[in-house]
């Protein structure tokens, strides 16, 4: 089956109004994050089984994150955000980028009267650790546990990035967030240096 929503970050796409609906057959794109650079970025793709509302998109043209609202079967909408986070170890400045995101997503939440939300990207966070980054960390900790959104691969914490060669490193930085029940989470390794995350939901009324 054909997932409903698929998140790329990092895509690197410099022009900010490029037409994405091409990259997957049966998908389309206006949630596209670009910084009009060759650098940073993050979009997310829905499949024609859901309905996006095109006056709740927002692009950040920083190129950190994007937010949108989709009706699922006519009866819910779920707030889905994409996520691309500062990758320096700038603390001060990735905890005014969050704090950026957590305002607009407030705002589209109480504009649209969503109570299911999706968080899924690279975050560049260390939430297990917190040993890097621990302001924004628990900035986002906290906004989190406010709204009862929870981290999808919490018990297995399996490493999302690596680095091969002489310093071999691998840390979490990929997640998917969210109030919505999980069915099922899993990660895969294909050719690139971050595992591809994958989730089921249970949409319902909160």
């Amino acid at each position: 089956e054909k997932p409903t929503f698929i998140t790329l970050s990092e895509t690197r796409i410099a022009d900010n109004q490029i037409n994405l609906d091409y990259i997957f057959k049966g998908y389309k794109c206006m949630q596209n994050s670009s910084s009009g650079t060759n650098a940073k970025g993050v979009c997310v793709f829905y499949s024609k089984s859901v309905e996006i509302l095109p006056e709740s998109v927002f692009n950040d043209d920083r190129g950190y994150f994007t937010l949108a609202v989709y009706k699922i079967d006519t009866n819910y909408h779920v707030l889905n955000v994409g996520v691309y986070g500062p990758p320096d170890n700038s603390d001060n400045f990735a905890y005014s980028i969050y704090e950026s995101l957590i305002a607009k997503f407030l705002e589209i939440k109480l504009l649209f009267q969503c109570t299911q939300y999706i968080f899924s990207g690279d975050f560049n966070l260390h939430f297990d650790a917190l040993n890097k980054k621990p302001k924004t960390c628990h900035l986002m900790r906290n906004f989190f546990e406010d709204h009862h959104i929870f981290d999808f691969d919490i018990n297995d914490k399996l490493y999302t990035w690596h680095r091969n060669g002489r310093n071999r490193k691998r840390s979490r930085i990929d997640y998917i967030f969210s109030n919505i029940d999980k069915l099922s989470f899993y990660n895969t390794w294909l050719m690139a240096d971050h595992a591809q995350l994958c989730a089921t939901f249970q949409i319902g009324r909160k």
